[in-house]
């Protein structure tokens, strides 16, 4: 008895079912052409809008296509620094691009005058940094079989980062550097502090503190010729040589 009755409820529930779902289609069927005519007329208007406004338009058009190049640059930037660029030979690109970018910052920083290249040939030592002392180098240096010591400011570079400076500078303590010494810029208690490029196995590494933001590259500074050195060992880089 109970077997049929649930037979009989199943055999209705499946009757309702059949004549439900043609209203249930139907209604989806509806929706979907009130939304499709929505959009229509959207279109519609912007279409007009653009007739009646074809400067707004334009500027539209082009700040959309911008912001989509950015975006899209922006993405192959990040995947160059992955495995992925470095299987696609994106991060090869990413990386020559940036020396490229460093080779032209440098470069724009001031005017080289050709007489001045001339009178400003560096003097040459290989030595040592020795100690950190608020923002200035101790070095020591040999000449001649002697050694002696100077205060030093990595030229060209204007220091914002005081105590990165200083993390920065203890990596290369007691280590084997060339200076290549140009000029003094100032005097600290009667020493002179001299501006030097600092060579560090084939690398000016005064341009580490722009690459880490640790500062940036003056402007028009007095050894600006030191700027064409930095721009040549980035173009260097850019060409693989």
């Amino acid at each position: 008895m109970d077997d049929d009755r649930l037979r009989d409820l199943s055999e209705r529930l499946s009757i309702l079912l059949d004549k439900q779902q043609p209203v249930r289609a139907g209604g989806r069927g509806e929706e979907r052409v009130r939304e499709y005519g929505r959009f229509m007329a959207l279109v519609e208007a912007y279409s007009q809008w653009r007739y009646e406004n074809p400067v707004k338009s334009l500027v539209i058009r082009l700040i959309s296509g911008g912001a989509s190049c950015a975006a899209l640059l922006l993405t192959l930037w990040w995947v160059a620094g992955t495995g992925v660029g470095e299987a696609t030979g994106l991060q090869s690109l990413r990386t020559k691009a940036t020396n490229v970018y460093y080779a032209i910052l440098w470069s724009t920083r001031g005017d080289v005058d050709a007489a001045l290249v001339a009178q400003m040939a560096p003097q040459r030592f290989p030595g040592t940094i020795e100690q950190v002392i608020d923002g200035v180098l101790v070095v020591s240096y040999y000449e001649a079989g002697k050694q002696y010591r100077r205060l030093v400011k990595p030229a060209n570079v204007i220091m914002t980062d005081k105590k990165g400076f200083e993390l920065w500078a203890k990596q290369y303590l007691l280590k084997g550097v060339t200076f290549d010494f140009y000029i003094p810029l100032e005097e600290i208690k009667g020493h002179k502090v001299w501006a030097a490029v600092i060579w560090y196995r084939k690398t000016p590494v005064n341009v580490e503190l722009v690459e880490r933001s640790l500062g940036y590259p003056e402007k028009n500074p007095p050894t600006a010729v030191v700027n064409q050195v930095f721009s040549q060992y980035y173009w260097n880089l850019a060409r693989g040589s």
